[in-house]
């Protein structure tokens, strides 16, 4: 949308980690923009079974998606990405019976 949510434009395929599969799980993952850049971050369990939690950059706005990092080959769940500032972002996921938080170097 170009007018706050009065009116949207069509959606827009983003070629998405070179074409591979997506497994993902069917849990809720997160995005966030980095402060004043292009940069995306999109957090989610890559693997079917919600496992291999995994971060995905973007630096032209969503219009393309390359992996950044898999945090965790193990259960993975829930995540929520939060800006710290314009290099790095938090992230918080469940992970099996445990709370994990890391620190995400996205890049300027």
């Amino acid at each position: 949308s170009h007018d706050d949510g009065e009116t949207w434009t069509s959606p827009i395929m983003s070629p998405f980690n070179d074409g591979k599969p997506y497994g993902g799980a069917s849990c809720e993952s997160s995005v966030v923009r980095m402060p004043g850049s292009d940069t995306m971050l999109f957090s989610t369990p890559f693997a079917s079974g919600r496992s291999s939690m995994s971060v995905f950059a973007s630096r032209d706005s969503g219009a393309s998606w390359a992996l950044l990092r898999t945090l965790d080959k193990g259960p993975g769940a829930y995540s929520s990405l939060a800006p710290l500032n314009g290099t790095h972002a938090a992230l918080a996921y469940e992970a099996g019976n445990d709370a994990i938080i890391v620190d995400i170097v996205a890049g300027a």
